[in-house]
């Protein structure tokens, strides 16, 4: 296959991304200084903006590596031609990266906490927790794979979910000063206390966005009407900028190519590749992608590329 059919190809398959990650979000406020130095996983372009609709600057090829500053709606800001540029996170890599994803020695990368956040024995919430980093706390990254990174934590392997990782210095897309913004997926209580035993305080629509700032035992510390309450982790997701998450049973419009696969995961099969334009119903929402109808089939679409 030829250099240029590939990278057409590509064109279609960039705009998934990790259901429980839906992109990590963060905004580098140091573009000039480079946070490390990652490398092409595939053929990929290089745009001029975060979003398929950037511009293409170029293209870097496989293992090619390349400065990164910064992390934007799930896109990696680089430099690149002493120019800031974007590339789809899903294509780059730490430096050094090996086949399951870690780095080899001596490419480690550290990072800081953007909230205090578990750290799990495995890449999923159903990993037992192994402590909590506090907000800004630092920690050595040892390798990236879906959604989650590998860190050393207590000279112990560990997980942490991607969006609460950002390199040293940068500020949170989505992270105010009293907190991060999260969705809820579904109906789901706030309580009183950090315990099913909790009294509740409250509801929260699905779809229904609030306000974290922290988590403890396993359930996010919320917002909740000017006061301090808990939702369970399983039933919180990061907000993804722009994305309509009561938009059940709605009509939405693909801005791109995309893949539509059987479930909200990259690694999922891809069922067929939708085209820029066409007419979606959507069924739910889960993490950042849409699970919707189309051509009378069913499957998941991830939502910064519906609108």
């Amino acid at each position: 296959m030829n250099l240029r059919r590939r990278i057409a190809q590509l064109g279609t398959v960039l705009a998934s991304s990790l259901c429980i990650a839906a992109g990590i979000g963060f905004a580098s406020n140091a573009a000039d200084a480079a946070q490390t130095t990652m490398a092409a996983t595939d053929y990929v372009h290089v745009r001029n903006a975060a979003g398929m609709n950037g511009t293409i600057l170029g293209v870097l090829s496989p293992a090619e590596s390349i400065p990164v500053t910064g992390i934007k709606s799930g896109w990696y800001q680089v430099k690149y031609k002493d120019q800031t540029a974007y590339v789809y996170q899903e294509y780059l890599n730490f430096e050094g990266s090996k086949a399951d994803g870690d780095v080899a020695d001596g490419k480690e990368t550290d990072m800081q906490a953007t909230v205090n956040v578990h750290v799990r024995n495995a890449a999923g919430m159903n990993g037992s927790v192994l402590g909590v980093l506090s907000a800004g706390e630092k920690v050595q990254v040892t390798g990236k794979a879906n959604g989650w990174y590998k860190v050393k934590y207590n000279g112990n392997p560990g997980f942490v979910y991607a969006h609460y990782l950002n390199f040293i210095g940068a500020a949170s897309e989505g992270q105010t000063a009293s907190g991060t913004d999260m969705i809820a997926t579904t109906a789901v209580n706030v309580r009183s206390a950090a315990s099913n035993s909790g009294s509740v305080i409250g509801v929260l629509d699905k779809g229904e966005k609030i306000t974290s700032t922290g988590t403890e035992n396993g359930w996010y510390v919320v917002n909740y009407n000017g006061k301090t309450g808990y939702v369970w982790n399983n039933f919180l997701a990061p907000g993804i900028q722009g994305a309509d998450t009561t938009a059940e049973g709605k009509v939405l419009t693909t801005t791109a190519n995309v893949n539509m696969r059987t479930n909200s995961s990259t690694s999922a099969r891809v069922i067929k590749v939708v085209p820029k334009g066409a007419q979606v119903t959507v069924i739910d929402y889960e993490n950042g992608w849409y699970r919707v109808d189309y051509d009378n089939d069913a499957g998941c679409i991830y939502g910064e590329y519906l609108k």
